[in-house]
């Protein structure tokens, strides 16, 4: 999953997507708008295993590096 990419990514990864065939199918690749990415993260994610910024529930949540 990629989440929360600009729109020049996110246009630009759905363009390759064809090209590169089953390296890009299985990416999931999502904008900036939260509504749309947080409810199929959480298909796939328990809330309590996410940290509240992507829409989970814990709070003692201590990332090993942020990137972006």
């Amino acid at each position: 999953m990629v989440i929360n990419v600009n729109y020049v990514t996110e246009t630009l990864m759905n363009l390759i997507r064809p090209i590169w065939g089953d390296l890009f199918n299985i990416a999931e690749i999502y904008g900036t708008n939260k509504a749309v990415w947080i409810p199929r993260l959480l298909k796939h994610f328990p809330r309590e295993s996410l940290p509240e910024w992507y829409g989970g529930n814990r709070k003692d949540y201590k990332p090993v590096q942020i990137r972006g």
